[in-house]
């Protein structure tokens, strides 16, 4: 199935995966970066896919996996989730064992990268804002605007980054895709995998992986 080549890259992929040990997002502000194809190619549309979320905890991995392979399923594509099979993550020669016995096309791995903090200077600005006043002549409240400034100051966000790869089994296995989710401030985790799905899915359709999405 795969070769001593690919082995040894999908070996550290996976690796460098339970050393990142989260999963994929995209919240609010998504976008999908860095995207990555194999130029050579041509094998067509995948059919079969087992997915694996690189996620300890068994819950969120169980929820990242069934999203996905709800929306490759909108594609026509049969998705395996990882847990499935595995109680827990699965290391190389697990994967490739399981690709072996229930032949597999593809495996999509998703891992989390390093979350990143940034800062954002908000310039200050002046509005005018009602008041009132009672005038003990008239016996009558009068209303009367003055200009409030708001001050300047600085908001701090956090960029949520995520990658995804998707390997080939067949002709010895190999990575043909990848590509990088990035969000700014995710929300709930549904919120993330909800954006992933909207963006992963239909690039790998995009590229040629995988069929268009079912009418």
């Amino acid at each position: 199935m795969f070769s001593k080549r690919s082995r040894r890259l999908a070996r550290a992929g996976l690796l460098a995966l339970a050393a990142g040990a989260s999963l994929l997002g995209c919240g609010s502000s998504a976008t999908l970066s860095n995207m990555w194809k194999d130029p050579s190619y041509q094998l067509g549309r995948m059919s079969s896919i087992l997915v694996v979320a690189m996620k300890p905890d068994p819950a969120r991995r169980r929820m990242w996996e069934d999203g996905l392979v709800a929306g490759l399923a909108e594609h026509g594509v049969t998705g395996t989730p990882s847990y499935r099979l595995f109680q827990s993550l699965p290391d190389t020669a697990a994967v490739i064992e399981a690709v072996r016995r229930d032949h597999y096309e593809g495996v999509l791995v998703a891992r989390k990268l390093p979350t990143e903090t940034f800062e954002k200077y908000v310039e200050g600005y002046t509005t005018t804002e009602p008041r009132s006043a009672f005038n003990p002549w008239s016996q009558t409240y009068q209303t009367y605007y003055v200009e409030v400034n708001q001050p300047s100051y600085t908001e701090q966000g956090k960029i949520v980054r995520h990658e995804v790869h998707l390997w080939t089994t067949k002709e010895g296995g190999r990575l043909v895709w990848a590509g990088t989710g990035e969000s700014i401030d995710p929300g709930s985790s549904e919120q993330v995998l909800k954006e992933c799905r909207k963006l992963v899915v239909p690039a790998l359709a995009s590229a040629g992986f995988i069929a268009p999405k079912s009418k």
